[in-house]
């Protein structure tokens, strides 16, 4: 491996690390579960704002997302600079990692799946709902924001690349 070639592998895994990160941000402290209560063994949400916060789990998760990647590519151009196409493809497959991470992490920290706890718990006990992203569009955020980063910080840096292509005097003969 070439000198300053193990930066686009740093790239990859400081990514998906930084999902596991998001994804604690995400279900711990930008997500509120949703109330509700326990009847004849069925979780049904409190009041209209209780049905509202269902939909939070995926715009949360879109907004962490979109945050973290856009800042994950800004620092990934940064470090991975001399290497530009390794560390596009580290940020795209990182990104996408770290997207799976990010959602794993978070549905893990937060709470159980009410249907599953409603079924045997006892009428009126209050039961949170359940942090969920809601279709499959929502996970091309991390890795959309985390290439606009990169992008951003390769098209308007005068120095990228630059010590590769420098031109060269024609020899004679």
């Amino acid at each position: 491996m070439s000198r300053g070639a193990w930066r686009p592998l740093a790239v990859l895994v400081g990514l998906v690390l930084a999902g596991a990160v998001l994804g604690v941000v995400w279900g711990q402290l930008v997500w509120t579960p949703p109330p509700g209560t326990v009847q004849g063994g069925q979780w049904f949400p409190l009041d209209e704002r209780a049905l509202s916060l269902q939909t939070r789990g995926t715009s949360s998760y879109v907004l962490v997302a979109a945050a973290g990647g856009l800042v994950l590519g800004v620092l990934a151009a940064l470090v991975g600079t001399r290497h530009e196409l390794l560390t596009l493809l580290a940020v795209v497959l990182g990104g996408a990692l770290a997207a799976y991470v990010m959602w794993q992490v978070g549905t893990w920290l937060g709470p159980a799946d009410p249907a599953v706890v409603a079924a045997d718990a006892p009428d009126g006990t209050s039961v949170p709902g359940a942090l969920t992203v809601t279709g499959s569009t929502p996970f091309l955020t991390l890795p959309a924001a985390a290439l606009a980063g990169l992008a951003a910080v390769f098209f308007l840096s005068p120095d990228a690349g630059r010590a590769e292509s420098t031109p060269r005097t024609p020899s004679a003969g």
